[in-house]
């Protein structure tokens, strides 16, 4: 069994994210299995997305930003609906 620490580990999802992209372009003519792709994408990187929210922290590390960053673009792409409104919401509050 995997421990939590995966969950926050850039290098992880980063080839996890990537390897799952080449996939779904390789089935992107098959729009039944593209679908089921985007699906199971979106179902294994939810978790982690809403562990790692979308607010920076003060003395947050580097791959900790690049870990949200990667987690919240591949949430949105596959049509995560929590994110889509946050950065609009975060700017109306500016």
């Amino acid at each position: 069994m995997f421990q939590r620490s995966w969950l926050t580990c850039f290098s992880v999802w980063s080839q996890i994210v990537g390897s799952l992209a080449n996939i779904r372009s390789v089935f992107a003519d098959n729009e039944e299995l593209f679908t089921a792709l985007k699906t199971y994408t979106l179902r294994l990187v939810s978790a982690a997305t809403e562990k790692i929210g979308w607010e920076f922290g003060p003395k947050e590390d580097f791959l900790t930003g690049q870990l949200r960053a990667l987690l919240i673009s591949t949430a949105g792409g596959a049509g995560h609906k929590g994110y889509g409104n946050t950065p609009a919401r975060g700017f109306v509050i500016y």
